[in-house]
């Protein structure tokens, strides 16, 4: 139990640590994709309101989701916590 409980922890910190390390390419493409339809030099307040939902929108999209690394690290750590300690050789209760 000690053993999955050990690899739940370390596999879904390596997925989260990626997750966030992936964050800022992600909405770096996600802006010059957006910066290349701008074409005018003025705007009216709904086309900034509709750009600003793009971008938004693309950028949740490309989201990666946080939820599951987490929970896996969560249920990794009780599986650790609530282990029976290891008994050493030659003691019994």
């Amino acid at each position: 139990m000690k053993i999955a409980g050990l690899l739940l922890l370390l596999c879904n910190f390596t997925w989260f640590t990626f997750n966030v390390m992936s964050i800022g390419p992600i909405a770096r493409s996600v802006v010059v994709n957006h910066y290349e339809k701008l074409d005018k030099d003025t705007y009216t307040k709904k086309e900034v309101q509709k750009h600003i939902r793009d971008v938004a929108s693309g950028f949740t999209g490309k989201l990666r989701l946080f939820f599951y690394p987490g929970l896996g690290m969560l249920i990794g750590g009780l599986l650790l916590f609530y282990s029976k300690p290891k008994k050493p050789d030659g003691i019994e209760n």
